[in-house]
């Protein structure tokens, strides 16, 4: 900032605390950071257990500045899980100051052809044609070495339709280890999990990082997660810095596990068998 553009900041401040109201020049100075501070994205890898079913899924982000203040990040992600194809894609727009938080919006779409339940209650039979779709609003609150994020709305299609939520608290160790603990509701049904990422800096990659999760919800549903990431970009090392100035938590903060944990009531109608032609076969057919 300007000596004389300091000036004039320090005379709004002080008419500022004629009216009572505190201001920071300091503060001022820092809040001029861009929302995103480069063109980054990121790329993950790993392999989950849910339920005892196996599955893999890599994911990719790409996040842009939209000006000062704004940004755009894109998601998407694809894989297996329990041998049957699984994919995701999504967009958030959002406001950042690096030294507040994020306000913004954003929409999901998530797809798991012929979802089998049975192995979970014995009842629910396959959906041939899972799929989510999710709009709300997303935060996020940055106070020294903690993070607090939470993403809401509605969510309908063949899954459970209604409110959805996820509130993530995330401290930083250090600059290049995070540890979490996440709370999700989906749409009736709760999920706590509990999480780590850690970024060795090894000097051959030092983009690299290792992350692992696991939890436990409704209906004795438990997960496991552990995989790798590696961040794009050269102007924010730390994961500190990048949770903060580069991109936001993606979208699919619980994966795949948001379309298995709602097997209970899906909405269309369902079948026990798939046949040759793929076709949906009723109980009785």
């Amino acid at each position: 900032m300007s000596i004389k553009n300091k000036k004039g900041l320090t005379a709004i401040c002080l008419l500022s605390l004629g009216l009572g109201v505190v201001c920071n020049p300091a503060a001022a100075d820092n809040a001029a950071e861009p929302a995103v501070s480069e063109p980054n994205a990121k790329f993950s890898l790993s392999g989950l257990s849910l339920d005892g079913r196996g599955a893999t899924v890599a994911q990719g982000l790409f996040t842009a500045p939209l000006g000062h203040s704004f940004g755009i990040q894109i998601d998407a992600e694809g894989g297996l899980v329990n041998s049957e194809a699984y994919a995701g894609t999504g967009a958030h727009l959002f406001w950042r100051d690096p030294n507040v938080g994020l306000l913004g919006i954003a929409y999901s779409y998530q797809n798991w052809n012929n979802a089998n339940f049975g192995y979970l209650n014995g009842v629910t039979p396959i959906i041939k044609d899972l799929t989510l779709h999710r709009g709300g609003i997303q935060a996020e609150l940055y106070l020294s070495r903690f993070t607090l994020s939470g993403y809401g709305g509605y969510q309908d299609g063949t899954a459970r339709e209604g409110g959805f939520g996820h509130l993530v608290l995330k401290y930083y160790a250090t600059d290049d280890l995070s540890v979490n603990i996440t709370g999700d509701h989906l749409a009736g049904t709760n999920l706590i999990r509990g999480g780590a990422e850690f970024r060795p800096n090894f000097s051959a990659i030092p983009n690299l990082a290792f992350f692992a999760e696991g939890g436990y919800g409704s209906h004795d549903f438990g997960m496991a997660q552990a995989g790798i990431r590696y961040y794009f970009g050269k102007s924010t090392p730390t994961l500190i810095n990048r949770d903060r100035r580069s991109d936001p938590i993606d979208l699919f903060v619980s994966s795949p596990q948001q379309l298995i944990q709602q097997q209970s009531t899906p909405a269309q109608p369902a079948c026990f068998k798939i046949d040759a032609e793929g076709q949906c076969l009723p109980a009785d057919g």
